[in-house]
């Protein structure tokens, strides 16, 4: 017989959704499921949905519990689920009807205690895009995995898309009252198997809602964030001690407004931002950070960074300065896909103005001076004049952020035919490194590094 496989599926206040993604469970082709719903206190009618559909259905069992978050209802599935094989989906999420039965599969052939599928970001009532005909299927060990959780690509930090041997979770709690508890837990997941099997199948479809918990990125829980990722950088850290870590510091992932800086009465407060910036330094540096890379843009940060650090007694921690971030269309994509528009106005008055080089410099000059180890220009296409400019004035050395919308436009090109993509990326980069640039930052590494290392 084969092996009974849990379905843990948390339900709180996803009227429009859930009905969709309990009919995909119920109708998947491996069919020993226990289907575990656990409503959180829904108050929009969600609750009566999943009363409905557990009444016809035997392998659907429903607990109506008081609102507690979706770590304590994670953890009570964990606590009461009776398969050799965990599978959590998300209510407002929906799957392919195979997506068990493929996950399992890919499991047991390989004999790896996880096995993870590639995920399909789509919008409310988006159609999900057409699957990959032949896709790759890969065998990690535990530290190739930790590798692709740092780099959130094909393991990503979720505990969704994913089957899990029961055993991976002894002894493992998620942390109740915050969110963002699946990065809290992940890592020590994987530390626990020996095998871990990715197939490029994209299986699981999440639903992207601006007033879901965690995409509502300026929320009172945007600390957990924070807090969470400290975790990770601790644990990662001690596991792996030579892997390098640049710790971004700026405000604007835990705001309410979503600005670099403390605001009052809609205005940015330089000064007032300062100590809060030094304090987030100084805890990264205490979790194991390499190098301090804010990237506020306020006025005075890395002296008082510096002196923050030292007066910690992190004097060889080095600072990494986004000394010339410009005010710039080129970081669109981004903003889009992570939702990370401020919620008023816009980061004019503290990046800088693109038409303004000579600014630019003096920006570096002052970074140079209060102490910066490293400078950084961004973007890096349309800066090439000023990169080159720092190169010839400033002997240490010089970053260039190759962002989003430089990215993009070349990947769209590449997709309409319009231009050989490894041609033109390499091009761009040999570019940004003749222009003086000593460190380039680019979504376009991994695929650079493949190149590079093919054409040796």
């Amino acid at each position: 017989m084969e092996a009974l496989i849990s379905v843990v599926v948390p339900v709180y206040n996803v009227k429009d959704y859930v009905e969709k993604c309990l009919s995909c469970i119920l109708n998947q082709t491996y069919s020993n499921l226990e289907i575990l719903i656990f409503d959180d206190g829904s108050t929009d009618g969600s609750l009566e949905i999943c009363r409905h559909i557990a009444e016809k259905n035997k392998r659907v069992h429903l607990k109506e519990l008081k609102h507690k978050g979706v770590s304590y209802v994670r953890n009570l599935g964990v606590a009461e689920a009776r398969g050799d094989y965990l599978v959590f989906i998300d209510s407002d999420d929906f799957v392919d009807l195979n997506y068990v039965e493929e996950l399992y599969r890919a499991a047991v052939t390989t004999g790896a205690s996880i096995a993870v599928c590639s995920c399909c970001r789509i919008k409310v009532d988006e159609k999900p895009p057409k699957r990959k005909a032949f896709p790759i299927i890969e065998i990690l060990n535990r530290e190739q995995a930790m590798k692709e959780l740092v780099k959130d690509q094909k393991i990503l930090s979720t505990v969704c898309m994913k089957i899990f041997e029961r055993e991976v979770y002894k002894q493992l709690q998620f942390p109740e009252g915050r969110v963002y508890e699946d990065l809290s837990v992940m890592y020590s997941i994987i530390d626990q198997a020996d095998k871990i099997t990715y197939t490029e199948y994209t299986r699981y479809y999440y639903v992207f809602r601006r007033d879901s918990i965690c995409n509502n990125v300026y929320n009172e829980n945007s600390m957990d964030l924070f807090i969470a990722s400290k975790q990770f950088l601790r644990f990662i850290k001690k596991k792996y001690p030579d892997m390098l870590v640049i710790a971004d510091v700026c405000l604007c992932e835990y705001t309410s407004h979503g600005h670099c800086g403390v605001v009052k009465n809609d205005k940015v407060l330089n000064d007032e931002t300062l100590p809060l910036l030094s304090a987030m330094a100084v805890s990264l540096a205490q979790a194991g950070a390499d190098i301090i890379a804010p990237s506020d843009m306020m006025d005075g940060r890395v002296n008082a960074i510096r002196q923050a650090l030292d007066e910690s007694g992190f004097y060889d921690i080095p600072i990494l300065s986004y000394s010339a971030k410009f005010a710039s269309a080129y970081y669109s994509p981004f903003r889009d896909a992570a939702e990370s528009a401020p919620s008023f106005g816009d980061r004019k008055t503290y990046q800088m103005d693109y038409s303004n080089g000579r600014e630019a410099l003096r920006e570096i000059a002052d970074d140079i001076e209060e102490s910066a180890d490293m400078v950084m220009v961004k973007p890096a296409l349309a800066y090439l004049d000023i990169i080159k400019a720092a190169r010839d004035r400033y002997d240490l050395p010089i970053a260039a952020y190759n962002v989003s919308g430089e990215y993009s436009m070349v990947k769209a090109g590449a997709k309409l035919g319009w231009i050989d993509e490894k041609k033109i990326v390499m091009e761009n980069l040999t570019g940004i490194k003749r222009a003086g640039a000593d460190i380039i930052i680019t979504y376009h590494a991994l695929d650079a590094a493949k190149w590079l290392e093919e054409d040796i």
